[in-house]
């Protein structure tokens, strides 16, 4: 499987392309190929020791060495494949694209340029993540502005009358606030957006939770005959109140 012997290519790269070709475009991880490269270590082992018995199997590994695209697979007196070759990868741009450059070289940059050379491009809501929940927060800040907007101008409808509007406009303005927080997190960290993480959050809260807090704290009127020629009841009586106003 996979021969080392091969002069067109070397065998990682005849596992990726074979790999490639056989998952119909799932993607490849380091935990694929070491899950099957633990299967070829076990099967090596079988055919060693002429066994399947845990006791012949961990003495044949013991001593060991067994070459597959893997790598070598030696495992030292701790269990470590400690013959593995780790690879490593170069970060060849600002876009978090990575060249790997050991065992074997793909694609590498040398010499790598100075700090001062390269240039950085930020990337602010490339993710799918980051887009549906910018969508998400835009519909909901638009049909918050539009309630806002309601309950500000039809002060006569008869919905808002049974509305305190000291209660209702800190409460939609908190949600506005909790609608674009989290996108502080999304876009490039700068010190202005880390520091403006933790505020807008607890201010955001504080808004949308403190009218409840204070509503369910607010005094049962005692009747509503005081209360017709009045603001707008807001306690449990408000139905009460409405009802009996000419």
């Amino acid at each position: 499987m996979f021969p080392a012997d091969s002069i067109t290519e070397a065998p990682p790269m005849q596992f990726c392309r074979a790999y490639a070709a056989a998952a119909k475009g799932l993607p490849i991880s380091s935990v694929t190929a070491s899950q099957l490269a633990a299967w070829y270590v076990i099967h090596d082992l079988v055919v060693r020791a002429n066994s399947s018995d845990r006791s012949a199997l961990l003495a044949v590994l013991a001593s060991a060495d067994v070459q597959c695209f893997f790598g070598l697979v030696h495992f030292d007196r701790f269990g470590r494949n400690s013959a593995r070759q780790m690879p490593q990868r170069q970060l060849i741009d600002t876009e978090g694209n990575t060249s790997l450059v050991f065992p074997f070289v793909t694609s590498a940059v040398l010499p790598m340029p100075t700090f001062s050379e390269r240039v950085f491009h930020p990337r602010v809501f490339a993710t799918r993540i980051e887009q549906g929940y910018t969508a998400c927060a835009a519909l909901g800040s638009c049909a918050s502005v539009a309630l806002l907007v309601f309950l500000v101008t039809q002060r006569q409808h008869r919905v808002v009358q049974t509305l305190t509007l000291a209660l209702s406009v800190p409460l939609i303005v908190g949600c506005l606030v909790l609608y674009w927080s989290p996108l502080t997190w999304s876009v490039y960290d700068t010190h202005l957006s880390c520091a403006l993480r933790v505020p807008l959050w607890t201010l955001g809260y504080l808004l949308l939770l403190a009218p409840i807090a204070n509503l369910e704290a607010a005094p049962v009127v005692a009747s509503c005959a005081d209360r017709k020629a009045g603001p707008p009841c807001h306690s449990q009586q408000a139905c009460a109140c409405y009802a009996e106003r000419p």
